[in-house]
């Protein structure tokens, strides 16, 4: 199957979506020493679903019962990142003014987790 997006393709434009958040929320200086620790948590995410994306059990389409509980384990393993994004962000968006947040929020809807799980579905061409 042809690809379209090479993983370094793929790694520039996350650099970008993140860089563009950042830039779009126009931290004071005071909001900035508060970044770091939710971008470390944004590319923790990044990765994680990077490494799911290389491990779907095998398992044929009959052996259902193995189907569901490797999905179970990944919704369980999501369930888990999306906590620690949460906890990364939670003292940042304190600190958010309702523009700030109008934005952050509009950034992450136009970012869904599955859409951004089909970009990283695109190895190296």
């Amino acid at each position: 199957m042809a690809h379209w997006l090479a993983r370094e393709d793929v790694d520039a434009f996350i650099d970008a979506r993140i860089a563009a958040l950042h830039a779009g929320l126009r931290l004071s200086s005071e909001q900035e020493k508060l970044w770091p620790p939710l971008e470390t948590a944004m590319r923790k995410v990044v990765e994680r679903l990077r490494k799911d994306m290389g491990e779907w059990p095998d398992v044929t389409r009959r052996d259902l019962p193995a189907l569901l509980r490797g999905l179970a384990d990944r919704q369980a393993a999501s369930a888990d990142m999306l906590r620690e994004l949460a906890d990364a962000l939670t003292p940042l968006y304190a600190t958010f003014d309702d523009a700030q947040k109008r934005r952050f929020r509009r950034w992450l809807w136009t970012l869904p987790m599955h859409g951004l799980a089909i970009e990283l579905m695109m190895p190296d061409l």
